[in-house]
C-alpha cells in the first residue's frame, strides 16, 4: 500500500466518522446544497460548483456507498415533515 492510499484511507475512516454524527450530516447537507448539483449549468462558475460536489459525492461513495442515499432520504423526509406538518 503506498503512502498515498494509505493517506486516502485515513480520509475516508475521518468521513464516515463526520458524517455519523447528526451535526455532521447537517453540515453535508448544506455543503451540497451550495453545489446546485441538480440545477441547469449555465456557466463556468456554475460548472465549478457542481463539479466540487460531485467530487464530494465521490469521496462519500468511496467512505461507504450508502452514505449519500441515506442523507438524500432523511432530508426527503425532513422536509416532507416540514411541509406536511
Amino acid at each position: 500500500m503506498s503512502q498515498d492510499s494509505k493517506e486516502y484511507e485515513v480520509l475516508l475512516a475521518n468521513v464516515r466518522e463526520f458524517m455519523s454524527s447528526l451535526k455532521g450530516q447537517t453540515v453535508m447537507w448544506e455543503i451540497l446544497s451550495y453545489c446546485d448539483m441538480y440545477s441547469s449549468i449555465p456557466g463556468k462558475f456554475e460548472a465549478g460548483k457542481r463539479n466540487v460536489g460531485l467530487d464530494i459525492m465521490t469521496l462519500l461513495a468511496d467512505a461507504d456507498p450508502t452514505i449519500y442515499p441515506k442523507l438524500l432520504l432523511e432530508n426527503t423526509k425532513n422536509a416532507y415533515r416540514t411541509n406536511n406538518g
